[in-house]
């Protein structure tokens, strides 16, 4: 039994048979009327790609940017989808049971990364102030870039122990906790 409602195995999306025991996940398997399922299997690798942080796409900060890159590399998903009521649910539902307090501190330290990214991207280094001075000191900026190898480092290192809470936590998914005697005593 896997510990994961969905993983990445063989470089496919896959969902444990408890996946489809939790209303939003069923909603979506019982809309679709095709024989193979394959609109719901579609919808269900939609909803991991945007809301799990192993996903490829979990670096696209902006959201809608994120949606209509996945849309348009989902196999099953027409270029026209559009994530509903019900998708949206159900990814509401599976980001609260799958957040970490290190999740939620990797996401922010992305966003964090990317705002500094994009100031470093639009800095004008020629932008002078109302006296005609630098608006951004060189030296600044180069302090700023001095720093840029650990926040790489720290993000890659909060990406790692994301992974390992995830991995751990898994057994304790369909509860959200774990049993008081479940690691054992010691």
């Amino acid at each position: 039994m896997p510990k994961e409602l969905f993983e990445i195995k063989d470089f496919n999306v896959t969902f444990s048979p408890q996946a489809l025991s939790l209303k939003p996940f069923k909603a979506l398997w019982d809309r679709d009327k095709t024989k193979d399922k394959r609109i719901a299997i579609a919808e269900l690798n939609f909803l991991f790609y945007f809301a799990d942080a192993r996903s490829d796409f979990h670096n696209i900060l902006d959201e809608d940017t994120r949606a209509k890159d996945i849309v348009e590399q989902v196999a099953g998903l027409p270029k026209d989808w559009e994530p509903d009521e019900k998708v949206k649910v159900a990814i509401d539902f599976y980001r609260k049971r799958s957040q970490t307090i290190s999740s939620i501190l990797l996401e922010d330290g992305e966003h964090a990364a990317g705002k500094l990214s994009t100031f470093l991207r639009n800095i004008n280094l020629n932008e002078r102030n109302d006296k005609g001075g630098l608006v951004y000191s060189p030296k600044a900026i180069a302090d700023v870039l001095k720093t840029l190898p650990d926040v790489v480092t720290s993000l890659i290192e909060t990406k790692k122990k994301v992974a390992k809470d995830q991995k751990e936590a898994g057994g304790a998914r369909g509860s959200v906790e774990k049993g008081v005697f479940e690691d054992g005593i010691n």
